[in-house]
């Protein structure tokens, strides 16, 4: 009996995801684990991602396959999380939300390890947001 307590003790938990509001308040919501058999996509992503020699992943090697594998997880974990909320609901939020919720997947489901608590991905993050939000004050 020792044994299953102790497993069920350890069972992943969700994790707080802290959303600003424009008004300066905040909303909270919880990101569950990613179901087991999403994790071959999350190990690929990871090695992908990874720079060699060096702590942390690199922004800058996400191409067009790595993006759509990370989608995948982002509405894999909404889902997980969230299952009742309606898929079209879940899809606008994670466009909304896309940066924060990849920077907290990673958190979520790699917790012994800290891909994204390196500054300089924090940065790159940054960085990409900059430019997405450029290439919008551009787009007619």
């Amino acid at each position: 009996m020792k044994g299953i307590e102790a497993l069920k003790k350890h069972l992943g938990k969700p994790q707080k995801m802290i959303l600003k509001n424009e008004d300066g308040t905040e909303d909270e919501i919880e990101l569950d684990i990613l179901p087991l058999d999403k994790y071959q996509d999350m190990m690929y992503l990871l090695g992908k991602l990874a720079v060699e020699g060096e702590e942390g992943i690199s922004m800058s090697k996400i191409d067009k396959e790595a993006g759509e594998v990370m989608t995948d997880l982002i509405l894999s974990t909404l889902k997980q999380s969230y299952p009742t909320v309606d898929e079209k609901d879940l899809k606008r939020f994670a466009s909304t939300h896309y940066f924060e919720l990849m920077t907290k997947i990673f958190e979520v489901n790699t917790p012994s390890t800290t891909p994204v608590t390196d500054t300089r991905v924090k940065k790159q993050i940054e960085d990409l947001k900059k430019k997405v939000k450029e290439k919008d004050r551009q787009s007619p």
